[in-house]
This record gives structure tokens, sequence and C-alpha cells, in this order.
């Protein structure tokens, strides 16, 4: 008889042959692995976003769908990347009478729910996709330029690159300039010191771009010795180390522009939670430093302002980014009250 039929034999009932019963536990298995390779497994709670323009995710860079818990992302359109901020508490403002402006205090603390900071300033060639026109700078090597942070951006301008990027995504993410406080939270990445290199001052030249060939260092042998970053004006973003939370050029490089009204007594009048100031003057907020500034006056709660349509050579920005989904997708960005 055939092997492919199945033989039935009172009392016993019916049976398949031995060879019928092999070929049948081989294709389980192979059924098997097949169904396991083509759906890979999914983190609890994950849920795909709706891809917004640019290449579709896997498709050459990372895309724009945002994993739920991931720590990078890549904007396709641009290229920007940006580093995930976990939400978290801080003391915002400088503690130290010796070198505190009246501006920088009362020290107080600060909540945050978690976002996405640019890894680093946006560079000439980020910024040309938005206003092809806008000039580079020829005071820096031209070899260099589409990688030197753009300058000469007021802050209307700066807004403005950030709403179009909204636009582009259909709001799906939400672009914008950090506040002052987002500013600070990440420049000091957790840390309670003013600076993220320990001031360790030789060390300053290895992170930040600053008025460092100017400066020498006093050793405890007492002796000198020439401080240099290696770049005299502005330096290509990324070239020197980031903070321990992955960000390059937080103090040194260009004064970055934040969202906030600069208001003299702000840390007085500040909400614990998302604090964000939009009256009191009519200047704007920046932070940072720049490659003019000296180092003794460099410090993550340095404020300095000027007026929103202002343009300067040593004056750029970076952005934050957030998912605008259903808060109960991303539980993890939100502090607790």
């Amino acid at each position: 008889m055939n092997d492919r039929l199945a033989v039935c034999r009172p009392p016993a009932g019916c049976f398949r042959r031995p060879s019928q019963v092999l070929r049948g536990a081989v294709l389980g298995v192979l059924l098997l692995l097949l169904a396991v390779s083509v759906e890979p497994s999914r983190p609890i709670g994950y849920k795909p976003l709706a891809h917004a323009g640019g290449p579709k995710p896997g498709a050459g860079r990372e895309g724009d769908a945002v994993t739920p818990g991931a720590r990078t992302w890549h904007e396709s359109t641009t290229g920007m990347g940006f580093v995930w901020i976990d939400a978290g508490c801080f003391q915002m403002g400088n503690p130290d009478d010796n070198w505190r402006l009246s501006h920088e205090h009362p020290v107080h603390t600060v909540c945050l729910d978690g976002f996405y900071m640019a890894r680093q300033e946006v560079t000439v060639a980020e910024f040309h996709h938005f206003k092809p026109d806008h000039p580079i700078n020829t005071s820096s090597a031209k070899t260099a330029s589409g990688h030197l942070p753009v300058v000469n951006v007021t802050w209307t301008e700066a807004r403005a690159f950030a709403l179009w990027l909204n636009r582009i995504h259909h709001d799906t993410y939400l672009f914008d300039l950090p506040s002052e406080a987002q500013w600070e939270y990440t420049c000091r990445a957790e840390g309670i010191l003013e600076t993220f290199w320990n001031r360790k001052f030789s060390d300053s030249c290895l992170y930040t771009n600053l008025k460092h060939h100017l400066l020498r260092v006093d050793h405890t042998n007492g002796q000198f010795e020439l401080c240099d970053d290696g770049h005299p004006l502005l330096a290509p973003v990324g070239t020197l180390r980031p903070n321990e939370w992955g960000l390059n050029d937080m103090i040194g490089n260009v004064w970055e522009w934040c969202r906030d009204t600069y208001h003299m007594y702000a840390y007085r009048d500040h909400q614990k939670r998302n604090p964000f100031i939009d009256e009191g003057s009519p200047y704007k907020a920046i932070r940072g430093g720049s490659w003019r500034t000296p180092l003794a006056d460099s410090r993550c709660s340095k404020r300095k302002y000027t007026a929103p349509e202002v343009r300067m050579d040593n004056l750029g920005f970076r952005l934050i980014m957030r998912n605008n989904v259903p808060r109960a997708a991303h539980s993890h960005e939100s502090v607790p009250p």
C-alpha cells in the first residue's frame, strides 16, 4: 500500500506508517522555526509610530520611527542625532557665592519630564536644508564649513527651523529650542559641579572650545603650561569630547538660544515642574559660552541674554524633540509630582 495513505486494521483503529510520522515531525519543526524568524519579539507596550516624511525605517539611516525606550534617534531630513534625557530633578542655579551673578540664584529644585536633546549644535549643512542661502562664516576653515555650527541665526529663525521640522513630520515629533531648565539639566548631566570635566582646568581643552589660546593653567607644582583646544575660532561639531550624557559642546564653541524670555528674577518665579518663562523683558536667554569666552567665566549655570533678532558670529542653537504620542505609550517620560 502507498506510504501516503492511512492504514486501518480493526480493532486497533487507524494509524500512519513510521515514515509518515517522521516526515510530519520534521515538517512541524521547520514551520516553527519559520514562524519565529518572520516575526521578532516586541517589547512590552510596543506600538509602532506612523512614519512622517524622509526614508522609511530601516532604509539608509535609522529613519524616523522612534522605538519607546530608545536612547538615541536620528532625524532623517537633516541627519541630526538626538539623545534621550531621562526625567528627573536637579538643583538649578549657581551655589558658589564667589562666582555667582545675581540672576543665577536662588538655587532651587527643578523637575523635568523626559525629552530628546540634540547631540550637537545645528550645523551649517543641517540648517541649509531649511534656508539654503544662509551665509557661511568665512572666518573659519571653508573645508569644514558644513560641519561647523551655524551662526548669525536669530531666535526667530531658530524657532522657524524647529517649526519647519514639525511640519515635515506632521507634528508626530515636536521640535523646539530647549528651555533654560532643560539646557542646564543636560549640561550638568546629573552632576552637581559647574563643569562636566570636574574642574581640572587642563582637561577643559579636551571638552570645550573656549578662549584657551590666551589661558595658562597653574598646576600644584607652580609650573605653567599652555592649554590649547586646537581651535582659535569655531570648531566642527563633535570634535571635542562629550559630557557624561553624550552631548558635545554644551560649554563653548557657540552660545545657544533658549526658548525662554530672559527674566532677571526668573528663579524666584520658577515653578518646580517644567519651568518656563515667557515674559519679563524683550530679550531671550542664551546659554553655554563660546570660543570667545574665558574659561573662568564658563559654567553650566551661566546665564546671558540678547535681543531675539540679533545676529552674532558666536551664537547658534540646538533643538529638543518630543514624541507627540499618548502619554500611556511613553509613561517613562514623566516624573512623579
